[in-house]
């Protein structure tokens, strides 16, 4: 990127931080952070109080739930849900969340750490460190419960994937 861009950039973000009340509870304002704030209201829960704990939300009906997000184009031409092996042994749920480059909500479904079992052994790598689950595969699996039309409703008009 040239330097213009990113000063324009810089300043542009610096200024969404100063008028942005919300900066005071969350660090970080992200893809990943929104999901995690729609999980918990979709479900009723709280966000994880421990940085590193294994899951971000816990909810009362589905216990704790590790939240994935990204925005499309990012994971290449096969999108995908990445998962540890330190996440499959805490969270109860697994919630994937899908972003458009411009911040609308694309899809949201969650599954079951049973139905996610066999996809993990499936897809996990050589090293033991990750997992590689499609996009695909998460959506065709047992269980699976889709948040979209309940994370727009959250979310307001505009937030709507495209057709």
């Amino acid at each position: 990127m040239t330097p213009e861009i990113l000063q324009a950039d810089a300043l542009e973000m610096a200024g969404a931080l100063r008028n942005t009340v919300c900066t005071e509870r969350h660090f970080v304002i992200s893809y990943d952070k929104l999901a995690e704030i729609l999980t918990a209201l979709c479900t009723g829960g709280d966000l994880s109080v421990r940085n590193g704990s294994g899951y971000d939300v816990e909810a009362p009906v589905y216990g704790r739930i590790e939240v994935k997000s990204r925005a499309l184009g990012t994971d290449g031409p096969f999108p995908r849900i990445s998962l540890s092996p330190n996440k499959m042994k805490v969270a109860n749920w697994f919630m994937a969340v899908r972003w458009e480059r411009q911040g609308v909500l694309h899809a949201a479904y969650m599954l079951p750490s049973a139905s996610v079992r066999p996809l993990f052994d499936a897809r996990l790598q050589a090293s033991g460190r990750t997992a590689h689950i499609s996009w695909e595969e998460w959506r065709s699996a047992p269980g699976l419960k889709d948040f979209t039309s309940d994370f727009q409703m959250r979310l307001g008009a505009g937030h709507a994937a495209a057709a």
